[in-house]
């Protein structure tokens, strides 16, 4: 199904059309991908997944949820109450 509530259709394995929801036309399509396909799209979810993370962290930071972390942080090297790895 799309965002906006209608149902996907796609062609399976080279079938007519079935109306599957997203999830399931994805993991469909998947399935169809070669090896190299298949290894290239899991490159691109790990950049995906960095890409997002990184966003978050950076809009925690800019509003401040991540303050009393840095403080506590500071704190510690300032006290040299901490240990290398």
């Amino acid at each position: 199904m799309l965002s906006n509530g209608v149902p996907m259709k796609i062609k399976v394995n080279g079938s007519s059309e079935a109306t599957m929801g997203k999830i399931d036309a994805i993991t469909a399509a998947i399935e169809e991908l070669s090896e190299a396909e298949r290894a290239e799209l899991r490159a691109w979810l790990d950049e995906l997944e960095e890409r997002l993370f990184d966003e978050k962290i950076e809009r925690d930071a800019k509003s401040g949820k991540l303050d009393k972390l840095l403080d506590q942080v500071r704190a510690s090297q300032k006290a040299a109450d901490f240990e290398e790895f």
